[in-house]
């Protein structure tokens, strides 16, 4: 799952599996779509050992790979709680009012 809270978007993309070319093709994939533009990304993600500057190198070729991780500023943050906060405010959005 991709968010921007401050932009109250959110993407999701389901795989078979969750492997680290897996990741590398989602991630960009992502980019390509929707930052295309964007020279610097600023990526807060969880500590999975899939999600690694080398991910990319196993997926593409090593000019794809530098490309991609020198597009991204990469900083570790708490899914879950990102998860879990997203999914509070989603339910506050939704109950009906009194």
């Amino acid at each position: 799952m991709f968010c921007e809270p401050l932009r109250g978007w959110r993407h999701v993309r389901v795989t078979e599996r969750r492997t680290k070319v897996d990741w590398a093709h989602t991630l960009r994939d992502f980019l390509n779509e929707f930052y295309a533009e964007a020279e610097k990304i600023v990526l807060v993600m969880d500590n999975l050992n899939t999600r690694s500057p080398g991910s990319f190198y196993e997926a593409f070729g090593p000019e794809e790979a530098r490309r991609l991780t020198e597009r991204l500023v990469r900083e570790i943050g708490s899914f879950v709680s990102n998860s879990a906060n997203t999914h509070t405010k989603m339910n506050l959005r939704v109950e009906p009012p009194n």
